[in-house]
């Protein structure tokens, strides 16, 4: 039991524990995100376009659904502008509220309903990021993203955590959710263009996500640089996946992940229009 006991203790402490900093720097990280797309999203032509009945899809449509189909959604309760601004608005004090922790739980409680009823709201205009947010705002309140840095911890409303490490469940389902993403949108390039490289080439050359100085260059980029990023992209995926769960040398592998990720969504937001993507 005791040969047992040693990998056991060592997988409970590196995929359970966490640092309390470093979800804290997460907390401002990802409520600065959930600030910035609520924000987008209630500007009065994007919520008309989107959330209201003088857009592209009015409720009527929506409630034509199945019988079978119980739908929620916050803004089924009006589909005037005005209105969806209001909630959308709330939603950005309350990302703000979680950014600073205040009232952490409830702020991320208040962000992930109305994600949920967006994406209800508007099934076409959610992508990837937004579920991608949507699922981690439900993963957040699970956790004790405001025991440092945060207003509640100075208040003292704070989960009281008096080492820098905590173990929760939580941590682990969080590491999980995250691994599943990137190893997911891995699995998924199976298709010819991410067998053969040329993923990145078609991608690039697509006017409506591709920014100004890639339409200017991107005829002049070299087969091999493209393929190279289409391959490196699925390996990136693969690799931060696997280094997220890794419990060995696991301080290097978490930092060699985060470099990973930057390395990765800067690339895709300097070279393509994704929005939060």
């Amino acid at each position: 039991s005791y040969t047992l006991g040693r990998p056991v203790n060592l997988l409970r402490r590196e995929l359970l524990e966490a640092d309390v900093r470093g979800l804290a720097l997460f907390r401002i990280a990802f409520g600065l995100v959930l600030a910035a797309y609520l924000f987008e999203c209630a500007t009065p032509s994007i919520a008309t376009m989107f959330y209201t009945d003088l857009g592209v899809l009015p409720r009527t449509w929506l409630f034509r659904s199945p019988e079978d189909v119980v739908q929620f959604s916050l803004f089924f309760a009006s589909g005037e502008p005005a209105a969806i601004v209001v909630l959308l608005g709330i939603g950005v004090v309350a990302a703000i509220a979680f950014t600073l922790g205040y009232r952490t739980r409830v702020a991320i409680l208040v962000v992930a309903v109305l994600l949920a009823s967006l994406a209800t709201r508007n099934p076409f205009a959610r992508n990837s990021a937004h579920a991608a947010m949507q699922i981690l705002s439900f993963f957040a309140f699970a956790l004790p993203l405001d025991a440092r840095y945060s207003i509640d911890a100075r208040r003292g409303l704070a989960d009281v955590v008096r080492a820098d490490r905590v173990t929760t469940i939580g941590v682990l389902a969080f590491r999980l959710q995250v691994a599943a993403i990137y190893l997911l949108g891995a699995l998924q390039k199976s298709g010819g263009a991410w067998r053969d490289g040329s993923a990145i080439h078609f991608v690039l050359e697509n006017d409506t996500f591709a920014r100004d100085w890639v339409r200017a260059v991107r005829s002049d980029l070299p087969p091999m640089l493209t393929r190279g990023a289409s391959y490196s992209t699925i390996a990136i995926e693969i690799a931060i996946a696997v280094l997220v769960l890794s419990p060995l040398f696991p301080k290097l592998a978490r930092r060699v992940a985060c470099v990973l990720l930057v390395v990765l969504h800067l690339g895709i937001g300097a070279t393509l229009a994704l929005g939060p993507f």
